[in-house]
């Protein structure tokens, strides 16, 4: 009789954890946010990656990818947020890079928000799940997504011409002379192909340079993310670079340095984008 009751008492518990943990669950999914800002284009991007494009109602001014996020409003850009067109879009969540001002502001407006601003390969995972779970979605599918763009990675670079292997690449970012380091997203992609950045100083990830230096460290590449005014050879010293003599110059349009310099799910096509270039300069030898 008293091993009855016991039984008795025990399923009921076990009906009432099974109702309590149906109760949370459908808390967690309520609490999930619906109408999501994102301030980054790269953020933008993984959202969207995510299966959430959905959910986007309004982003940042240089946002252009996927297309389809084209049609949203758009509420400004680093240092000229639109805090009437934010609050017009009645987000659930804002998603903003390292902002100190407009995450204050957001605060006192009662708004939540994230910060997501990866600067290299690591905080690009760290991103993923970041943004994921913020999303309502779990880290499973932002782990799952960074373990497959790293397996394509890894085809990547073993498709890269045998030649480039340990190479040392100059990544000129602007005509002010400022480049890609080692610590840097793209130095690190540069890195995960099997090359080196022609700098090795750490720090700061994108240092100022001059082209004397160029001139000094002959770099095996250089990789341009803008489009230079004057022909390199005409720069001073630079016709006897070995990368430009032997035409190891990859030169980047617009909508293709947007893929490279954004740290994000489109992190492969970055380096396809290397790859592409090295190959066909290594056929054209």
């Amino acid at each position: 009789m008293k091993c009855a009751r016991l039984m008795r008492h025990a399923r009921a518990v076990t009906r009432l954890c099974v109702f309590s943990l149906g109760l949370m669950s459908l808390s967690v999914q309520a609490q999930a946010p619906l109408r999501v800002v994102s301030l980054l284009p790269s953020t933008t991007e993984l959202v969207c990656e995510l299966g959430a494009c959905d959910r986007l109602v309004a982003v940042d001014q240089h946002t252009n990818h996927p297309q389809s996020v084209n049609k949203l409003p758009r509420v400004g850009a680093m240092g000229a947020w639109s805090i009437e067109g934010l609050v017009r879009a009645r987000p659930d969540l804002v998603l903003i890079s390292r902002d100190p001002q407009l995450a204050e502001r957001l605060k006192q407006l009662g708004l939540a928000h994230r910060v997501v601003d990866p600067r290299n390969l690591d905080e690009v995972r760290s991103s993923f799940e970041e943004v994921a779970q913020a999303l309502g979605l779990g880290v499973a599918p932002g782990q799952r997504l960074w373990q497959d763009l790293q397996s394509q990675l890894q085809s990547q670079r073993a498709a890269m011409p045998a030649s480039t292997q340990g190479q040392r690449v100059h990544v000129e970012l602007d005509s002010a002379g400022y480049v890609a380091g080692p610590s840097s997203y793209l130095g690190e992609l540069i890195q995960a192909l099997g090359m080196r950045t022609a700098i090795t100083l750490q720090s700061p990830a994108y240092p100022h340079l001059s082209p004397e230096w160029v001139v000094r460290e002959q770099p095996d590449w250089i990789l341009l993310l803008f489009t230079p005014t004057t022909p390199l050879s005409q720069r001073p010293g630079w016709s006897q670079l070995s990368a430009v003599k032997a035409q190891q110059v990859c030169q980047f349009k617009p909508s293709e340095v947007d893929v490279l310099v954004r740290p994000g799910p489109r992190l492969v096509q970055a380096a396809r984008l290397l790859r592409q270039c090295m190959e066909g300069r290594a056929r054209e030898r």
